[in-house]
């Protein structure tokens, strides 16, 4: 990145930057994966970032597990919503959804019980309705919207949504140890090491955005940060508390499997755990090295951690002699 000059009463100062503001936004609005490979071809991004190819089931979830209808007005007053509600478990080879009828009023609220009006399957990549009801008794409209979960099946079965472009850019800029500035997500800051991974995610969405049209056009923007006190503070404050969180909550993961004496723990998921901790104290040792700083908390929660993490793995390792004892 360039540093600037600033003049003021005939004296030269530089401007430094020290890293970006990034932020993205995508329509839901799908790409082929053919399109996809030659947007990261033309862009120099790595295939390896690329999202794995579309997984049937998750294509039918994604088809079936929205709002069908919504508000469709009635008459009188009334206004029909149609939902779905899964009634399988996740890993149930065949999936099956309930799809519901609600009729409500103008505010939402619920004028006759809610009905299940049919049910829908995902089988050996076959998509099957099965109406509860007498068809008589199920509107066009209703009827309309079983083809329609059909036909999105379909689409989602060929194409990357907004979210697998989001989730692919995101493991990327996971390589940027980003530090998220808003606690909902979307704006994230990445230190000026990264400046080439960013612009070529930048070229990325630039070569997306025709696929996407004008009235709905994917976007990127990216804000350089000027190297002052004030936002190397907000920096630090920010990644402080990500790190917290997120060190907190990976402890009691750890805590939850030692607690459940029921639950064997594999050597495999202890070892997960110790690279999880590595990677963040990584990104800590990284801000501190850049900042000129030592954070004694998120050190202190490392060790915590790491401490957290033996005790997974000396279980583990216990139940593995134990079982081979058995044996």
């Amino acid at each position: 990145m360039t540093n600037l000059m600033a003049v003021q009463n005939g004296d030269r100062d530089e401007i430094k930057f020290f890293g970006h503001l990034n932020t993205f936004s995508f329509p839901e609005v799908g790409v082929t994966p053919a399109e996809l490979e030659e947007a990261f071809r033309v862009s120099g991004l790595d295939r390896k970032w690329m999202p794995g190819p579309r997984n049937p089931r998750d294509a039918f979830r994604s088809a079936v597990d929205r709002e069908v209808i919504k508000h469709l007005a009635l008459g009188n007053g009334r206004f029909l919503n149609l939902i779905t509600a899964q009634l399988s478990k996740s890993s149930d080879p065949v999936l099956t959804f309930s799809i519901i009828r609600q009729v409500v009023d103008e505010d939402n609220k619920k004028l006759e019980p809610h009905t299940e009006i049919s049910r829908i399957v995902h089988a050996s990549e076959t998509v099957l309705v099965m109406p509860v009801l007498p068809l008589d008794q199920i509107s066009d409209a209703e009827q309309r919207a079983f083809q329609d979960i059909q036909d999105r099946y379909e689409w989602e079965k060929t194409h990357y949504t907004n979210v697998h472009i989001r989730d692919a850019l995101m493991r990327v800029f996971r390589d940027c140890n980003p530090i998220g500035l808003r606690a909902g997500g979307g704006v994230y800051f990445t230190l000026v090491k990264y400046e080439s991974i960013v612009n070529t995610v930048k070229a990325l969405v630039k070569e997306l955005e025709p696929l996407y049209g004008t009235d709905t056009p994917a976007r990127f923007w990216t804000i350089p940060v000027i190297d002052a006190a004030e936002q190397r503070l907000m920096v630090q404050e920010n990644m402080e508390e990500q790190v917290q969180g997120t060190m907190k909550a990976l402890i009691k993961e750890m805590a939850d499997e030692l607690g459940n004496a029921a639950k064997d723990v594999t050597p495999q998921k202890a070892t997960g755990f110790f690279d999880r901790i590595k990677e963040i104290g990584d990104m800590v040792t990284e801000y501190e090295d850049f900042l000129s700083i030592k954070l004694v908390t998120l050190q202190k929660l490392q060790t915590v951690a790491e401490q957290q993490a033996m005790a997974v793995l000396t279980k583990a390792n216990a139940a593995r002699r134990a079982a081979a004892a058995v044996n």
